[in-house]
């Protein structure tokens, strides 16, 4: 649940199903179980699976005492070790989630009570089966309020609206959003990997986006947006660590749980001694992020101080939705086209005036453009590449980029089997390092000029299915002098 900063969080576990009534137990004898919140199915907000269905978040009555971690650690804090293994993720929710449900309430009495005065009105049998089926949790985002996708959808409540008109169903919704403190209500779930008939969803498009109340804005057309039709779409903004990040929900994605990776951007040692090591010598530091969506990360490098940020995203939406979010926090920003044609207009220009370079484009053009530009901007010292299941189809631009004389950092989100973590996390280290050896000269590689690669750190950041790990694995590339050219 979307809460504001002077609630108190407290900690609830995602467990499958199969262990929901292990964990139970287990707090239960530590008197830690909330019995006032109920165990409620997980939602594509608490986890990326696209299985959340067969996941359950279960509430604790122990408060939040430290940033999200690893959920083993976070496990052994809290004394619950025992469940590790067993335990998806651990999240943070407003302990007493009886507010959203007394306010769900309030307005579905209301409605109920100008239902039952119109003449067509239907019979209601059972108001305390239509209180029950009622959503416990939500996220606003202003000015949307965005609802689990089970919402409205128990039998009594289909049953419900089977016998009432479109208008006195929209009436409830209108007065939902009132009470809300909203202008749109919609519901969701998770976002499909692949689009109708099979195609993959590249994009990554919000398919099953369903808008109860309000103008959602024309529906995904084919076609390349235009100006136009930014303006006539609906956007919705949310902040974490103080960084506001705008998008349309109609037409692009969003991800709350990927939070912790964010934050951890902000003080992670190697980008803030990069930005510390450009400041010394005068000559800067960027980063380059391949999979920038609405700008994730791209963001997060440049609050702790990266000067200046590459992005590329096939999503022209999650371009626009970059542009507008960098304007909330006045950093400025130079959209390049599809084409590509104006980046060497670009070099010519003092870009360095510009915080964020965004390519609407695929990354496989993100080398020619940065080797153009190369020259005009600071050192490369970090690339993020953040797409999941796996980011390995950019991993060779994601080392070629890296500033040869530096080198520097790759931050590669991968999916994991739990069991597997370690083991494929040094395959991947492995993998960068033939990479890098592939991309020298030959005659570097005879003088073995080549160092080596580190695996510096996995980062568990959430549970992405049962049993499936999201994972963030920091890989230091040393310096190797020029690499091949055209690389």
């Amino acid at each position: 649940m979307t809460t504001g900063s002077s609630r108190t969080l407290f900690y609830s576990l995602v467990v499958p199903k199969r262990h929901v009534k292990d964990a139970k137990t287990a707090l239960e004898r530590r008197r830690v179980y909330d019995g006032d919140r109920k165990i409620r199915p997980a939602t594509a907000d608490d986890v990326d699976s696209l299985d959340s269905e067969s996941c359950y978040v279960i509430p604790t009555n122990i408060s939040q005492m430290a940033r999200d971690g690893a959920v083993d650690d976070i496990l052994q804090s809290l004394q619950l070790a025992d469940l590790a293994g067993r335990v998806l993720h651990v999240i943070c929710e407003e302990a007493n989630d009886r507010s959203a449900q007394s306010s769900m309430e309030k307005v579905v009495k209301t409605w109920l009570t100008e239902l039952s005065t119109t003449t067509r009105a239907p019979d209601v049998e059972d108001v305390e089966a239509l209180l029950h089926g009622l959503p416990t949790t939500y996220s606003i985002y202003k000015p949307m309020l965005l609802l689990p996708p089970t919402s409205f959808q128990s039998p009594a409540w289909r049953a419900l609206f089977s016998a009432c008109t479109q208008t006195q169903v929209k009436k409830l919704f209108q007065i939902l959003a009132t009470g809300f403190g909203v202008t749109h209500v919609a519901t969701n779930a998770p976002i499909p990997l692949h689009a109708k008939k099979g195609v993959e969803n590249i994009v990554r498009s919000p398919t099953d986006l369903c808008p109860l109340y309000g103008d959602f804005g024309p529906v995904v057309s084919s076609h390349v947006p235009m100006t136009y039709d930014f303006d006539h779409a609906f956007w919705v903004s949310a902040k974490q660590n103080g960084i506001t990040q705008v998008w349309a929900p109609r037409h692009t994605m969003f991800s709350r749980g990927n939070i912790t990776e964010k934050a951890r951007l902000l003080t992670l040692p190697s980008v803030l001694s990069s930005v510390e090591q450009g400041r010394r010598d005068g000559l800067g530091c960027a980063a380059v992020d391949l999979y920038a969506g609405i700008g994730y990360f791209a963001f997060s490098y440049l609050a702790a101080g990266v000067g200046q940020v590459l992005c590329w995203d096939v999503n022209a939406w999650s371009i626009e939705g970059l542009r507008r979010g960098a304007g909330a926090k006045k950093w400025t920003i130079r959209v390049m086209g599809a084409e590509g044609s104006n980046v060497y207009e670009a070099a010519n220009g003092d870009l360095r005036t510009s915080r964020l370079l965004a390519f609407t484009q695929s990354n496989e053009m993100a080398l020619s453009a940065i080797n153009v530009l190369r020259r005009h901007i600071p050192p490369i010292r970090h690339v993020n590449c953040g797409l999941l299941p796996t980011s390995r189809g950019s991993w060779e631009t994601a080392v070629a980029a890296l500033d040869p004389s530096l080198g520097g950092w790759l931050h590669l989100h991968e999916n994991f089997a739990l069991g597997e973590i370690e083991s494929k996390a040094l395959h991947v280290r492995d993998e960068i390092q033939r990479i890098a050896v592939a991309l020298v000269s030959p005659e570097e590689e005879r003088r073995g000029q080549v160092g080596d690669v580190v695996l510096g750190h996995i980062q568990r950041v959430k549970s992405y299915a049962p049993g499936v790990w999201h994972c963030v694995l920091d890989v230091h590339v040393p310096p190797s002098g020029e690499r091949r050219a055209g690389s």
